[in-house]
């Protein structure tokens, strides 16, 4: 039997030296050096990959593609100290981020390497009014289960906007802007009668745009337009967005317009039914429109509006 053991061990250390000479060889080891001690394979390959840092820079919503934001997947940290903001993937080289399987995945820009630093990722001048575009996509938006969201513009943004969905129904109620991060609000917003508003109702989101007269002051992009009718605009932006829980909407326009515009959901379905619209504030309706199959027509069946001015059918 001890001849027998003596074999299988000397079969052992055989195949043991010819191992670590393989090695030794490999790492171009010569015979008459100093012994080599070998580590775990796993050990080796984790040494030999070069490590990867990849730069994550922060981003400013509003500079982003508007269209690109995915509201879908918009959703608030319900810790209050640690938003976490949605960046939209955007045509620049990407790092895939690695989230959670109940998260979504979420692109964000690589920073390129230079002599002098990271170079930033927009150099884009974002004006007040594409903030309040971006800004009013995500009030408008699904709610944070949580009822609160914090900084949804991103850390990047000069511009600090919380959002506060007090009766948890999904749609946010107010809104709060501190426009300079010196942690006072600037402007305080308040979701009613269908729109948002802020001022006391002085001011009215319409037509992308916060109007105290909606109609007042030409657009730059259609100057010959009549303030008649960018009224109208704003007035069916309005009656077509998505209907008050209490059926009702009164003066919708704000004090300030010269129009007086109520709404009427019937069925508090969620869609404006009906409209009243007095263009002088005498307390007499001048006009009245109804919604019908998918558009709003005037008493009558005509004219009805196309999206953009009414037209004869």
């Amino acid at each position: 039997m001890f001849v027998e053991y003596q074999k299988i061990r000397n079969t052992v250390l055989a195949t043991v030296a010819a191992g670590v000479a393989g090695v030794a060889a490999f790492f171009g080891v010569g015979g008459g050096e100093a012994p080599v001690k070998t580590k775990p394979t796993a050990e080796v390959a984790q040494q030999a990959r070069p490590a990867v840092s990849v730069e994550l820079p922060p981003v400013d919503l509003a500079a982003v593609d508007l269209d690109a934001v995915d509201l879908a997947a918009v959703e608030s940290n319900d810790d209050a100290s640690s938003p976490r903001p949605l960046v939209p993937a955007t045509s620049t080289p990407v790092a895939q981020a690695s989230a959670p399987a109940n998260q979504p995945t979420v692109q964000m820009p690589v920073a390129e390497k230079s002599s002098t630093g990271p170079i930033p990722t927009s150099t884009a001048v974002v004006s007040d009014e594409q903030r309040y575009v971006i800004a009013m996509k995500f009030a408008l938006g699904q709610a944070a289960e949580s009822g609160t969201a914090k900084d949804v513009l991103g850390a990047a943004s000069p511009w600090k906007l919380n959002l506060y969905d007090d009766d948890k129904d999904g749609r946010y109620d107010r809104g709060k802007l501190d426009k300079n991060r010196d942690d006072l609000d600037d402007e305080k917003w308040n979701f009613k009668q269908g729109r948002w508003e802020k001022d006391g109702g002085l001011s009215v989101w319409a037509d992308d745009k916060w109007v105290g007269d909606a109609g007042a002051e030409p657009s730059k992009t259609e100057p010959n337009v009549t303030p008649d009718l960018r009224r109208y605009r704003a007035a069916l932006a309005i009656a077509t967005a998505r209907a008050d829980r209490s059926g009702k909407g009164k003066d919708v326009l704000g004090p300030a317009s010269p129009w007086k515009l109520n709404l009427y959901d019937d069925d508090k379905d969620g869609q404006w039914d009906r409209a009243k619209l007095d263009t002088n504030r005498d307390d007499v309706d001048d006009e009245k429109w109804n919604f019908k199959k998918g558009r709003w027509e005037k008493s009558g069946g005509s004219p009805i509006w196309n999206g953009s001015d009414w037209v004869e059918e």
